[in-house]
Order: structure tokens, then C-alpha cells, then sequence
């Protein structure tokens, strides 16, 4: 197991923070992350490479970064260089520009879609989709459960934040989603969720997705269902039946 445009202490010393992060305690999430951040800043472009044998706990516990990797011998830093080609965008108005890019495995299996990065940890150079919030630690819990976790691909429609988390609008959806589009064209996943009715609404509306309905299935935002204190065995069970 390694990492590309990485030294082997860079990804020894990751590994390390990610294995201490198994009960999810704020101090070394939030050492991990700033970890992360500081080697995306010398290279964004870093790709986890996993052994073919690696279990499914060890894969989840390195997982709870939010690096992009791939389970094969193939770094695939192309695709993550076109993917995150866009971390820049200023495209759309009266955002945060924080710049939430996909993450997850690059040979996707599933792609899941949300609606937007949350706010609450203000403007950042470049953010993963899957950070450490309460919603991110009980969407990995359901998906390790029911053992999506190392088959998924993690994205929104919208790259960057809203102020306060308001509504987006259909215009900052449509300036974004050519971005969405190509991360599916690139990834080609057999099933895709929708979380949430935001979500659900853009995609069903647009004819730009009409070549993928086939494989679209709509899933309640795991938000709701950690306020509704739902437990998340049985939110894995909504992606088992859709």
C-alpha cells in the first residue's frame, strides 16, 4: 500500500493519524485533516493505491481520510488531475468558495451525489467531500455496514458552500453540474444515489442526466436521518433495497 507524490514517511505518518481516529475524537480528526491539507498543498494530485488483499476494516479505517484511492495497481492521477481540474472555479456567485472536490474510490462501483459542502468550517483552499462532520462519520458507518464504503465515489452537484447553508438556486446547479457530469463520464459507476430532495428535484428535471435514469435511484440526506436519530443500520438498509 502506498500513496503517489508521496515520500514513504508522508504516507506511514497518514496512516498513523487515520488508525487514531478509529473512535472518532475531535483532537486527532482534526489532526488528520490539517495533515492532509498540507500535503494537497504541496500536490494536490495523490492517489491511495491499496493492496488487492486489504480487509475491509483496515480499507475503512483509512478511509476516514478523505483521500482518493483506487484498489488496483493504477494511480489513475489523470483522472484526479481532470476531476479536480475545476478547484479554482469562481464560476458561480454569492458562495463560499471553498472548493469541496469528489473523493473516494476512483473505480467506483456507486457514486454518491449531495447538494453541497456544508459551511461551517468557512473558506478553505481545497476540501474533500467527506470530511469529519456528524453527517460524513454516520454516512461511513451506514456504507462500512452494509460494505459500500470501499466501492463508492463521494460528490455534490454545487463544489462550494453557501452562506449560512441557504437554498441553492437552479442557476448555481446548473453552472456546476458540467463538473458533475464529467466525474460521472470519467468514473462510469454501475448506480448512483441522490441524497436528498434538493438533489433528487435538479437531477430529475434535467435532461442532461437523461443518458444515465437507467441507474439514478433517489436516497434520504443522511442529515435527516441522524436528526431524526435514526439509527444508521438502518439507513444502510435504504441503499440495499433501492
Amino acid at each position: 500500500m502506498f500513496m503517489t507524490n508521496s515520500t514513504p514517511e508522508e504516507f506511514q505518518k497518514l496512516k498513523h493519524l487515520a488508525y487514531q481516529v478509529e473512535h472518532f475524537l475531535d483532537k486527532n480528526r482534526e489532526r488528520l485533516r490539517l495533515y492532509e491539507d498540507a500535503l494537497l498543498k504541496i500536490s494536490p494530485h495523490r492517489v491511495m493505491i491499496l493492496d488487492g488483499n486489504l480487509d475491509e476494516e483496515e480499507g475503512a479505517l483509512l478511509l476516514y481520510g478523505t483521500l482518493p484511492f483506487v484498489k488496483e495497481d493504477e494511480a489513475r492521477t489523470d483522472v484526479i488531475k481532470e476531476l479536480w481540474a475545476k478547484k479554482d472555479c469562481e464560476a458561480c456567485k454569492g458562495v463560499v468558495y471553498r472548493h469541496a472536490m469528489g473523493t473516494g474510490n476512483l473505480k467506483p462501483k456507486y457514486m454518491l451525489i449531495g447538494e453541497a459542502p456544508g459551511v461551517s468550517d468557512g473558506k478553505r483552499p481545497l476540501e474533500r467531500v467527506m470530511g469529519y462532520g456528524p453527517t460524513s462519520i454516520f454516512l461511513r458507518r451506514a456504507l462500512y455496514h452494509n460494505r459500500l464504503l470501499l466501492r463508492s465515489w463521494f460528490t455534490n452537484i454545487l463544489k462550494c458552500s453557501l452562506p449560512n447553508n441557504t437554498k441553492t438556486s437552479d442557476d448555481q446547479f446548473m453552472a456546476c453540474s458540467t463538473h458533475l457530469l464529467k466525474e460521472i463520464e470519467l468514473l462510469q459507476p454501475q448506480k448512483i444515489f441522490l441524497l436528498g430532495k434538493n438533489v433528487q428535484k435538479y437531477v430529475h428535471n434535467s435532461k442532461h442526466f437523461n443518458q444515465y435514469r437507467d441507474i439514478i435511484n433517489s436516497i434520504v440526506h443522511p442529515s435527516y436521518c441522524a436528526y431524526k436519530g435514526i439509527d444508521y443500520k438502518v439507513y444502510a438498509s435504504y441503499f440495499t433495497r433501492s
